[in-house]
């Protein structure tokens, strides 16, 4: 499949190393990674409003691409990457909390600056 680069041999059913006849990704339903990576997708643009569309795409297929290559079942697939998703969703919350702590914290000894 040319022009493709996230197409993976075994995903259509062929073999990329050994006997992969009874490899998950051989049986998933034919739509499964575009449904996924729409979901992440969209979900990433929420998060990240300001961002490039294109590189938040670029970012949750490689993302994707990852998992799919290390999943051992399609369970482990959507689990690994959900989890990936709520790391980043934890790490964007601590983020805009550390700022606004830093922000009140600023204006906190601007005004005791003001005062002395």
């Amino acid at each position: 499949m040319e022009g493709n680069s996230n197409w993976k041999p075994n995903e259509q059913g062929g073999e990329s190393t050994g006997n992969n006849a009874n490899d998950w990704r051989s049986k998933h339903e034919p739509d499964l990674r575009k449904k996924v990576l729409h979901v992440m997708i969209e979900k990433l643009k929420k998060l990240f409003p300001n961002h490039n569309p294109n590189d938040i795409s670029e970012v949750a297929a490689r993302v994707e691409d990852k998992v799919y290559d290390m999943a051992t079942d399609k369970d482990e697939y959507l689990r690994k990457l959900a989890q990936k998703m709520q790391v980043i969703q934890e790490k964007i919350k601590n983020a805009q909390s550390n700022n606004e702590q830093s922000r009140s914290s600023l204006n906190g000894s601007n005004t005791a600056d003001q005062a002395a």
